[in-house]
């Protein structure tokens, strides 16, 4: 299976369109920028840009009104991003209004630096284009009659926002209203397209599992207008075979394939799918640990409890609060669990913190962002506290505590409920999920706390 492509309307030998504006890109790139497209990028680039043959109710015009194209990361969607924002510019319409979309405001930067790069190389697109400093101000055309603009996934300005072409980087993560705007202000334009690059999504990937969905009938010939090009492996095995699947630069030598194995064999099993198999995640059944890596960790645990992290969870609505040690000695993290309160107060952790801290020097950390803020922000007075934020904190957190234990790094109790616990959380969105995992989420931001060793007051939530 290892791709997927929608069939062209007239196939050259190759399999290529026939017809595409694609072909006329790819010599300006070579011709007047530094820029070489592999292979695979050359004739992506001329299927997305496929144009209906002579006969056609369409003849000349762009065949697709709308292309999703998903592959594992790591492999350039940036560079096809920004040539596709040259094409917009130079090619596709006489007054363009070229829009990218990103995840981020770094994302954006990245794509925006891709094109601004071949821009301010060239002598020829210097007269015709101005690359202005940043990804907010954007590119124009010399002549006035047109611009590239990159905006985040959530900014408010994508609501009609007038676009000839749209670019939207990391589809996976875009709200279907937000998608829906797009297309809907682009109904007045001439020939308009909207490209979606992305990796595979999640459980929460609403609009993506039905681009999918109409990729589909694009594949079975029944949706002319619907490009659709996916990498993907055969199964959710993690092989060297499936990875190349998945990954058009090694399926053309770019990359080793055993390097990116070694590099990602003991990431998460849902990133490793997603992001290198790129096959979707959907609410895995499976634990987000094996059960049998956390069991061979089991032995004596910390004992020895200076110098300790300690992680402090809150199960609902203060149901269960639960406290979890970690401390790193000759490169083990040893564990224990410490306590696990039932509707305890504020006053009732604040005495548990004062208790631990006479014990020894210590450090706290918890998410301070939602639950947890009040006890954070008191702890904050004592300069004894480690927030981990909402976002990539979280998921470095995960990462590097499922490593660890597969490398057989960690040594905890063997517990009873923090064995349960983490048999019951799964992934979801890159972090724990699950009804009761408390035991579990105290369990990785310590382990995650003594690993790193920050011993200052972090605040990222």
């Amino acid at each position: 299976m290892s791709h997927r492509f929608t069939a062209p309307l007239l196939a050259d030998p190759d399999g290529l369109p026939v017809y595409s504006a694609g072909y006329r890109l790819i010599e300006v790139v070579h011709t007047f920028t530094s820029l070489r497209l592999y292979r695979w990028q050359q004739d992506l680039i001329i299927r997305i840009l496929e144009q209906c043959p002579p006969g056609h109710p369409k003849e000349g015009r762009l065949r697709y009104r709308q292309v999703v194209v998903s592959m594992a990361r790591q492999n350039g969607k940036s560079v096809i991003a920004s040539v596709l924002a040259l094409y917009g510019l130079l090619l596709h319409n006489d007054a363009p209004r070229v829009l990218g979309v990103a995840s981020t405001a770094e994302q954006a930067g990245i794509v925006y630096d891709y094109a601004a790069e071949r821009i301010t190389e060239s002598p020829v697109l210097r007269k015709l284009l101005k690359a202005r400093g940043t990804a907010t101000l954007g590119i124009s055309r010399a002549d006035g009659r047109g611009n590239y603009v990159v905006r985040t996934s959530k900014s408010n300005s994508l609501q009609g926002y007038p676009s000839t072409l749209a670019i939207v980087d990391e589809l996976h993560i875009l709200e279907s209203g937000t998608f829906q705007a797009i297309v809907k202000s682009q109904t007045a334009q001439i020939n308009p397209l909207i490209v979606g690059i992305t990796t595979a999504g999640d459980i929460s990937s609403v609009l993506l599992k039905r681009l999918y969905e109409r990729g589909q009938q694009a594949l079975a010939g029944t949706d002319e207008s619907f490009g659709f090009f996916v990498w993907e492996a055969d199964s959710d095995e993690f092989t060297v075979e499936n990875i190349a699947q998945a990954n058009p630069n090694v399926l053309e030598g770019v990359k080793d394939v055993h390097e990116i194995y070694d590099d990602e064999k003991h990431e998460l099993p849902a990133d490793q799918r997603r992001y290198t198999l790129n096959r979707f995640v959907d609410g895995l059944a499976e634990p987000w640990l094996p059960p049998e890596a956390w069991a061979k960790c089991a032995g004596t645990g910390l004992t020895d409890f200076t110098d300790a992290f300690y992680a402090i969870e809150i199960h609902g609505n203060y149901e269960c609060v639960s406290i979890y040690a970690a401390k790193k000695i000759d490169g083990i993290v040893k564990t224990a669990v410490v306590a696990r309160l039932v509707k305890p107060s504020q006053e009732d952790l604040q005495e548990w913190a004062t208790r631990i801290k006479r014990a020894g020097r210590c450090k706290f950390v918890m998410d301070g962002y939602r639950k947890t803020k009040t006890l954070a922000n008191w702890l904050d007075t004592k300069g004894s506290v480690i927030r981990i934020g909402n976002g990539g904190s979280r998921v470095e957190a995960a990462s590097m505590t499922y490593a660890a234990v597969m490398r057989q790094e960690v040594e905890h109790d063997n517990t009873a409920l923090v064995n349960k616990h983490h048999s019951t959380a799964v992934m979801k969105k890159d972090f724990l999920a699950g009804t009761e995992i408390d035991m579990a989420v105290a369990c990785v931001f310590a382990i995650y706390a003594a690993l790193t060793n920050k011993r200052r007051v972090i605040s990222v939530a």
